[in-house]
């Protein structure tokens, strides 16, 4: 978490993923409101990138689930599955 904060403190403007990461940390810590802010945030920076705004819409519909927690395990893989995929390209 901690190097994810300083990234975004560092790289702000550099790379969604960041955003995406940190968000999902916060997320899997159950701070389901920070995850929100962080995600509003890189959005703000990346009004293109449809992968935050995926994510943001998930995250947001999770609040309206009574289950909530099933959800985020999917969230996790797409975040882990789009970090590889930025990898390799």
């Amino acid at each position: 978490m901690r190097i994810g904060i300083e990234g975004l403190t560092n790289f702000s403007d550099e790379d969604p993923i960041l955003y995406h990461n940190v968000a999902a940390a916060f997320y899997e810590m159950g701070l389901k409101h920070e995850s929100l802010e962080v995600l509003k945030k890189g959005i703000e920076i990346f009004a293109d990138d449809k992968e935050l705004k995926k994510f943001l819409n998930d995250v947001e519909d999770d609040f309206d689930d009574p289950q909530g927690g099933e959800f985020f395990g999917l969230i996790l893989l797409t975040a882990l599955m789009h970090k590889q995929l930025r990898r390799k390209l």
